[in-house]
């Protein structure tokens, strides 16, 4: 068995020699093959090469086109460098040229759309719709650009830095009406600009600062095309210096300083073009030192301190007409009130104490002596006795003070009748609605009939309305004096005002 194996094993290797010498002759003619081909083909080139560079020797070294005789090594150059040209400049100059020479059309969610820089690029969004055309760099709108909405409609014309709204540009409508026009940063409004209307018409012309009016500016009426406000901004809000005009005029309502949308500081403020106020103001109301002018005659008719748009602390009101001075001392909410001095229309004095609510305090003086109110109210124009009372009348302030006996057996000041030349709270001419407003409801409503000393205060004060017998009356009782209206017969006007201590 062993002699066996060894002759098998032995067999085998001999036949695997044979065949692997076979194997190597037959790659060996192959190899000679291919390096024959290689080198008659290497040959035939470099022929070809020679003929094509060489000079021209024969006519085989030409072909013929059209009649004409062209070397084959001139063609050959020729359709060689146009190669050269072609490769290169489809490998070149191509992507360096597009967007710069010619526009690159590009989906704005590519790869490539991120990364271009051009002065020519179109960007498309996913329905294909061109969205932004112009210059671009590291995928981001940068120089001069113009952007559409989704609906193909103009919406921006003009500088972009890194995809914003920066420098000059102008922003439209969906029908393509201007918005704005001007400069701009960060998307904002900023610098030198110019809005307009839906219709077109320009409504502001001034500076901008974070996308708000601040600096100087022009507010414009879109109807008339008239300014409506000349200054100062801040925030969009009238603010600083300017120049407020009437509504569709070229006429001044006021100048002078704001703050906040609103009259602020001093100012001057006009009606119809005549000078209504001058001063300090608050707010949008008169506050502070101030003048208040008749506009007719243009006089001033009250000079002093204001707050809150009304009479408040000292002043002096003055006669339109005659520009004589009427009152001065103090106001609380438009009112007299506190210490004055009244005058009469040619300037003399006629009162100097205490006042209530627009009108003399007459309570305060309630129980007083004759020196004590003549030495407050002046000397009277008339005296007169009735029963056991004393009546002074006082013409410039159409009253008539009545005085009678005290528990001391002494005359003292205690009830007053008020005409209607002297304007008591306001009452004359009143209607009943602004009577309940001021005193409440009466005490009492009833016919009247009157006494002496009224009969004899209503004659010195020349009320014919009230000489008869019988009048109307409605009393109000406070809590420590009354009030009583006197009416003329129809009960509508207020003649005369009794008030009296109780």
């Amino acid at each position: 068995m062993p002699g066996l194996a060894s002759n098998f094993f032995s067999r085998v290797n001999t036949s695997l020699k044979s065949q692997i010498a076979s194997l190597a002759k037959i790659t060996s003619k192959i190899t000679n093959s291919i390096n024959n081909a290689m080198q008659k083909v290497q040959t035939k080139i470099t022929t070809f090469i020679k003929t094509l560079i060489s000079k021209p020797r024969s006519k085989r070294d030409y072909i013929e086109i059209s009649g004409i005789y062209l070397a084959k090594r001139f063609i050959f150059l020729v359709i060689l460098s146009s190669a050269a040209i072609i490769f290169i400049f489809y490998s070149f100059v191509v992507p360096r040229c597009e967007g710069y020479l010619w526009y690159a059309k590009l989906p704005i969610s590519s790869d490539k759309a991120q990364q271009i820089t051009g002065s020519k690029v179109k960007l498309y969004d996913v329905d294909n719709k061109l969205i932004y055309q112009g210059a671009v760099s590291s995928g981001k709108p940068k120089g001069f650009g113009v952007q559409y909405d989704q609906n193909g409609n103009l919406k921006y014309r003009g500088e972009f830095n890194f995809g914003m709204y920066s420098g000059k540009g102008e922003i439209y409508d969906s029908l393509g009406n201007t918005l704005y026009s001007g400069t701009f940063e960060n998307n904002r409004y900023e610098g030198p600009g110019q809005l307009f209307n839906m219709s077109g018409k320009i409504i502001y012309s001034g500076n901008f600062e974070k996308g708000e009016k601040s600096g100087r500016g022009t507010e414009y009426d879109p109807k008339t095309g008239m300014r409506k406000y000349y200054g100062e901004f801040v925030n969009g809000k009238y603010e600083g210096d300017g120049v407020l005009y009437s509504p569709g005029t070229e006429i001044i309502s006021y100048e002078g300083n704001f703050k906040n949308g609103l009259f602020d500081g001093l100012g001057r403020k006009f009606s119809s073009g005549h000078l209504l106020y001058s001063g300090a103001f608050a707010n949008g109301k008169y506050n502070g030192e101030g003048f208040l002018y008749d506009i007719v005659s243009g006089s001033v008719i009250y000079a002093g301190k204001f707050e809150h748009g009304e009479y408040n602390g000292t002043g002096r009101l003055y006669d339109k007409q005659t520009t004589n001075l009427l009152y001065e001392g103090e106001f609380s909410n438009g009112k007299k009130n506190g210490s004055g001095i009244l005058y009469d229309k040619l300037g003399v004095s006629v009162f100097n104490g205490d006042f209530r609510d627009d009108g003399i305090d007459f309570i305060s003086y309630f129980g007083k002596g004759f020196d004590e109110i003549r030495g407050k109210f002046g000397i009277e124009n008339k005296k007169i006795a009735s029963d056991d009372k004393i009546l002074l009348l006082n013409s410039p302030i159409d009253s008539v003070l009545i005085f009678e006996k005290d528990q001391n057996n002494k005359y003292s000041f205690n009830r007053v009748i008020v005409g209607k030349k002297f304007d008591f709270l306001g009452l004359r001419d009143s209607e009943p609605i602004r009577r309940r407003t001021i005193l409440g409801q009466p005490y009492s409503s009833t016919v009247l009939s009157i006494n002496d000393y009224q009969h004899k205060s209503f004659s010195s004060l020349g009320l014919s309305a009230l000489y008869d017998n019988v009048i109307y009356s409605d009393k109000y009782v406070f809590e420590n004096y009354f009030i009583r209206l006197f009416f003329s017969s129809d009960k509508r006007n207020v003649e005369a005002v009794e008030v009296g201590a109780l």
